[in-house]
Formats: structure tokens, C-alpha cells, sequence
């Protein structure tokens, strides 16, 4: 098997293994809330518009890569779908992870993480409605590619 075939089963990321995958960057979404080792806290004493608390970087990071890697699974899914003229969007407009990228309040930054940690849980639901979707699509295919005297055995 070719290095581009095992890339096009194992899908995007994991061919460089798990570690690098969209699920190890999404890792994080199985916290429920943040920690206090999870936000960074600038102070009080900010130039400008800089916002107070931010995430800190690794968290910050594998949200940013992971997000956009999970989305692009539900969008190429959903359009193999027949029917279906729309997808799942994790985070529309990058709401959540504007907030997440810096807050001026603590109570924010821990709704937008709340939010998107639920929204991340929704898209593998749907994910999985979408792989069910196509089983059907092509268990019916197969049915119709079937000669009319088929018989197993």
C-alpha cells in the first residue's frame, strides 16, 4: 500500500499518528470546565484593549487545529450525503473561539469554553449520523447493482 493510500484511509492527521491527529488535538473537549492551569491571567494593569484572560497556548493551539481538521471531516461527509444540503458547523463565525482567544471577564471565557466543548460532542453525533447515512446509501446501491435472479449461497 502507498504512503498516499494509507493518508487517504487513516484521513487527514493520523498519518502521522495519533499524537498529530484531529482527535489528539480535540483531546481537550473531554474537560468539562476550564482549569486554572488552562487560562492565563495577564493582570489588571493591561495596555490598551488587551483582553485579561486568554487560554494558554498548547490548549489554545489544538483547538485551532483541531477544530478546523474535525470540521472539514463533517463538511466532506455531509456532501457524500445525497440528500444533504447542509452540515454541522462546530463553532459558526468562530464565536467561541474568539472569546477563548482572550476575555475580559473569567465567567466568559468558561461559557465559550462550555459552549464549544458541547458543540465539539455535537459534531461527533453527527459525524456519526452522516456515516450512518451513507451505509444506507450504499447498502442500496449495492441491493440495485444485485442481478434480478441473485440468490445467496
Amino acid at each position: 500500500m502507498s504512503s498516499s493510500t494509507t493518508t487517504q484511509r487513516v484521513g487527514k492527521g493520523m498519518d502521522r499518528g495519533y499524537a498529530l491527529s484531529a482527535m489528539a488535538q480535540l483531546r481537550l473537549a473531554v474537560k468539562h470546565t476550564l482549569e486554572a492551569a488552562d487560562v492565563i491571567d495577564r493582570g489588571i494593569l493591561l495596555r490598551g484593549n488587551q483582553p485579561r484572560f486568554v487560554l494558554n497556548d498548547d490548549f489554545l493551539q489544538s483547538l485551532e487545529v483541531g477544530i478546523p481538521t474535525m470540521q472539514d471531516f463533517l463538511k466532506k461527509a455531509a456532501e457524500l450525503c445525497e440528500n444533504r444540503k447542509s452540515y454541522f458547523k462546530i463553532d459558526p463565525n468562530d464565536v467561541a473561539i474568539k472569546i477563548l482567544c482572550g476575555s475580559a471577564d473569567l465567567a466568559m471565557l468558561q461559557a465559550a469554553w462550555i459552549g464549544l466543548r458541547r458543540r465539539l460532542e455535537l459534531s461527533l453525533s453527527n459525524f456519526e449520523k452522516y456515516n450512518e447515512e451513507l451505509k444506507k446509501v450504499k447498502l442500496h446501491c449495492l441491493q440495485l447493482r444485485r442481478p434480478p435472479n441473485y440468490t445467496k449461497g
